[in-house]
């Protein structure tokens, strides 16, 4: 059964909105989910909304580079 959420990234200024089947979850076993308990699932982009204003997004890398995050800016 899917249901809405509301959430944000780790610091709470990129925000948005979702809904989804929380049965379809896995949890994460990196370092940052484990200790926060964390879980994943994969989201339509239909069933998503960015509460935030894309324009104040920015670009974020860590560590080799490889991964790559929009960040408020």
């Amino acid at each position: 059964m899917k249901t809405h959420f509301e959430g944000s990234c780790h610091c709470g200024e990129v925000r948005f909105r979702t809904t989804l089947d929380l049965a379809e979850s896995i949890v994460c076993d990196c370092s940052i989910c484990t200790m926060k308990g964390a879980i994943v699932v994969r989201v339509e982009a239909e069933d998503f909304e960015l509460a935030s204003p894309l324009d104040e997004l920015g670009l974020y890398t860590f560590n080799k580079h490889i991964a790559r995050h929009l960040e408020w800016s």
